[in-house]
């Protein structure tokens, strides 16, 4: 007991003496120290810098890539696009479409989808970068395939009961920009009630407005609720009805 009692002493007055030589070792070379701990820290400093510069370059922009992927993967929705069937602009059935559906095979669940009556669909496609693509139909597709047009019109004015609507077709939310998509009465009331929320007080048949629009080489057109816009790839057609002008179309519009 004695012999480890003194040899713990030892140890302590050792460790003492060890930090006072330290002490008086450091007090009487203050200036080296400070020129060693300098120098030490600026050589961190430019490792730390060094070491970022090459991350940020090199390793951050596959790490980034790499999670971005497996974050794509695992929070990927099951279904990625949606259909929906309305009459007189009032919603009556909304559905879901797998991607594998959006091709020739769509046709398949006509059955399934298909209520009795409506009068527009409107599918939107989800699975694009750009644009959140909108798709207007007046009876049930038998494929889902779409081009973007090229078109972009300056501006649309609508003018309702004296009040002045900008009409967007395109934003970060949605595009309506798509070839044999069409403007017309039918569209532009569904487009205000359930788009942006526009409260109207008269029903489809009774909507009455006047359409302003400046196109993509400014030109102005002034036109009613008896004109139809339809857009092609590369530019577009208007129809007047009031001037006995028809034309039908496939799929995307059957003009009444």
């Amino acid at each position: 007991m004695w012999f480890f009692f003194n040899l713990i002493t030892f140890y302590k007055v050792c460790t003492l003496l060890l930090f006072i030589n330290m002490f008086y070792y450091f007090y009487n070379n203050i200036n080296e120290l400070n020129d060693i701990l300098f120098n030490s820290l600026f050589q961190l400093m430019h490792l730390y810098s060094r070491v970022i510069i090459v991350y940020n370059k090199n390793i951050k922009p596959i790490l980034f890539s790499f999670f971005t992927f497996f974050n794509n993967i695992i929070n990927k929705p099951k279904f990625e696009s949606k259909i929906e069937f309305f009459n007189k602009s009032i919603l009556i059935n909304k559905d879901y479409i797998n991607n594998i559906f959006i091709n020739d095979n769509f046709y398949l669940l006509k059955n399934e989808l298909e209520p009795q009556d409506y009068d527009l669909i409107i599918f939107t496609d989800m699975n694009t970068l750009q644009h959140i693509n909108k798709i207007c139909f007046r009876k049930f597709p038998s494929s889902l395939l779409y081009e973007q047009s090229n078109i972009k019109f300056l501006s649309i004015n609508l003018l309702y009961q004296n009040q002045s609507i900008e009409i967007i077709l395109q934003n970060n939310l949605y595009n309506f920009y798509i070839v044999n998509n069409i403007i017309d009465k039918k569209f532009l009331f569904y487009f205000m009630k359930n788009i942006i929320n526009y409260k109207l007080n008269c029903n489809e048949n009774d909507f009455i407005y006047k359409l302003t629009i400046i196109d993509q080489n400014v030109n102005i057109k002034n036109l009613d609720q008896n004109c139809n816009i339809v857009f092609e790839k590369n530019n577009y057609e208007i129809y007047d009805f009031s001037l006995n002008k028809k034309k039908n179309y496939t799929e995307h519009f059957i003009l009444t």
